[in-house]
């Protein structure tokens, strides 16, 4: 689809499941928040990978990060909760 779009990139994210939303990533996120404040695409093939993965939980790097990506995981989680409330109306 990247191809017929000049300009554009694909990211992608490796995790389990059916969504990103699934597998919280601050790599992701970051990209993701960096294209709606400035409009920038991360280069081609990039990949992220997920910070928490689903029945397992979250990767070690989660402990050494700094306060603001702990923040950004954390509000990640919280949309993950969220999610089978917004699918089905729970």
């Amino acid at each position: 689809m990247s191809k017929r779009f000049p300009g554009s990139t694909v990211l992608e994210q490796n995790s389990e499941g059916h969504c990103s939303i699934s597998a919280p990533s601050l790599c992701t996120a970051k990209y993701v928040r960096r294209y709606f404040e400035t409009g920038e695409v991360p280069p081609p093939g990039t990949i992220c990978e997920a910070d928490m993965k689903p029945f397992i939980g979250a990767r070690d790097t989660v402990k050494t990060m700094g306060a603001e990506d702990r923040e950004l995981l954390k509000a990640l989680e919280k949309l993950a909760e969220l999610k089978p409330k917004l699918w089905f109306g729970i």
